[in-house]
């Protein structure tokens, strides 16, 4: 599990959910005919990617959301 020995402190659990939530805000309309494993995969991917950047140092909330949005349009 890459996430295994991943810790976040309340501030940062906050940042994670709110560019996840502002990305996923940008790209439902557009996976709306998606299955529903689909959107699971593709809402996955988009936490993975946040978390990922954020664990290597990156805070700044609008480069987070655009990283997950990219990430949900390359599944595509």
């Amino acid at each position: 599990m890459p996430f295994s020995n991943s810790t976040y402190d309340p501030e940062t659990l906050a940042l994670l959910q709110t560019a996840f939530d502002a990305a996923w805000e940008h790209i439902s309309g557009s996976v709306a005919g998606y299955s529903a494993p689909d959107v699971e995969t593709v809402r996955k991917l988009m936490a993975v990617s946040i978390m990922r950047a954020v664990d290597s140092g990156e805070r700044d909330l609008h480069r987070l959301t655009f990283l997950a949005v990219q990430t949900a349009t390359n599944v595509r």
